[in-house]
């Protein structure tokens, strides 16, 4: 049998699937609560802090830096 190749990390980076997910889901959720804004750190994801930032302004978000996260409105 033998053994999986080892993993290259114990917490993979996201992708633009996770993002995209999570910034359905808050702004859907946004629309209850009034709240129309949702930070993220880039730090988590595999794209870069300015590739998150130039598609989140491609999509119509408006995208700021804002003490280390991007903010989404």
């Amino acid at each position: 049998m033998g053994l999986s190749k080892k993993p290259s990390s114990q917490n993979p980076l996201k992708t633009w699937e996770d993002l995209d997910r999570v910034l359905q889901s808050q702004f859907k959720l946004a629309k209850k609560d009034n709240k129309h804004f949702h930070f993220v750190n880039p730090d988590i994801y595999e794209m870069t802090e300015d590739e998150i930032i130039a598609e989140g302004t491609k999509q119509g978000y408006k995208v700021t830096r804002v003490n280390g996260e991007l903010k989404f409105e």
